[in-house]
């Protein structure tokens, strides 16, 4: 494939808008056409070289119960990764953060979060996004739909998320609500990337 036929799905990849309408094909479509065509100058900051580590795939399902933090991991099912040299991401399991930074890195972390409302439900925090300072208090944080209040059945919320990341710093993503529960989705999609500075 051309590096104008790669192009064309990266163009096609961006105009896509509509919730959910990103796969994990699609994507993978294009990172295959650069493994088979790339060289030092097409291949951006050694994507497939391990300059870079980066992960897409789904959040791990989660059910949440209204004033209780629910901290939300990556499934290791139908996912794609190159991880560890740069950043360390954790699936199935709550009690550990989302990723740890194995070097000092620049981080971005997107996609979008998909939820089904249980009944009358109040999120002051759908989307949390923090790291840790010295002394364990939250910093750096980012929230997506810091306030929402209704009953609507099922709603998606994006991530958009980017940080600078020291060595063994942790990120954690979870959700809050003030009354009522719901349903992480598995249909949920998170992407990261982790580029060392």
């Amino acid at each position: 494939m051309t590096p104008s036929q790669i192009q064309v799905l990266i163009n096609t990849l961006r105009d896509q808008t509509a919730a959910n309408s990103i796969t994990p094909l699609m994507l993978a479509n294009i990172l295959t056409a650069l493994n088979e065509n790339s060289t030092p100058a097409e291949t951006p900051a050694g994507l497939l070289s391990g300059g870079m580590n980066w992960f897409f795939g789904h959040i791990f399902q989660a059910n949440t119960t209204a004033g209780m933090e629910c901290p939300l991991t990556t499934d290791d099912n139908e996912c794609s990764m190159n991880v560890g040299s740069i950043i360390d991401i954790t699936t199935n399991d709550t009690d550990e953060p989302l990723l740890r930074a194995v070097k000092n890195c620049f981080v971005e972390v997107s996609g979008f979060i998909t939820l089904k409302v249980n009944d009358t439900y109040t999120a002051d925090r759908i989307i949390e996004m923090y790291k840790f300072d010295t002394e364990g208090e939250r910093t750096e944080l980012a929230f997506n739909a810091v306030h929402f209040t209704g009953n609507t059945q099922i709603f998606s919320v994006p991530i958009n998320y980017k940080c600078w990341m020291t060595a063994g710093e942790t990120l954690h993503l979870t959700h809050f609500s003030s009354s009522g529960s719901s349903i992480i989705s598995y249909n949920s999609m998170i992407y990261i990337t982790a580029t060392p500075v």
